[in-house]
């Protein structure tokens, strides 16, 4: 099974070094983020903040597929959530993945 990630957890984890905390917790997952994500880790990481390259090399990017993407933005519409929780909780309602969020 896969695992889809937000940016804050993986932000926290990555700045304690402790991002093999999470591989201990699921070992046998794929940590996935949503493109989302990625852009919101870029940003992060254009600002001058390199822990973000320990994200990179642990989360694999998984693009939308087109009824995930319906659903995202018709979320759009109706609150005020991030892009990134945004798209997490769309691929994971479509694909019936577990989501880490704070």
């Amino acid at each position: 099974m896969s695992i889809l990630l937000d940016t804050d957890v993986l932000s926290g984890f990555a700045k304690i070094g402790g991002l093999g905390l999470i591989n201990e917790l699921f070992s046998s997952e794929e940590m996935l983020i949503t493109n989302g994500v990625y852009e919101e880790l870029v940003y992060i990481k254009e600002s001058g903040y390199g822990f973000v390259d320990q994200i990179f090399t642990f989360a694999k990017n998984t693009p939308m597929r087109g009824d995930e993407l319906n659903i995202y933005h018709s979320f759009m519409e109706h609150t005020n959530l991030g892009k990134g929780e945004l798209q997490c909780i769309a691929v994971c309602i479509v694909r019936n993945y577990p989501f880490i969020t704070n």
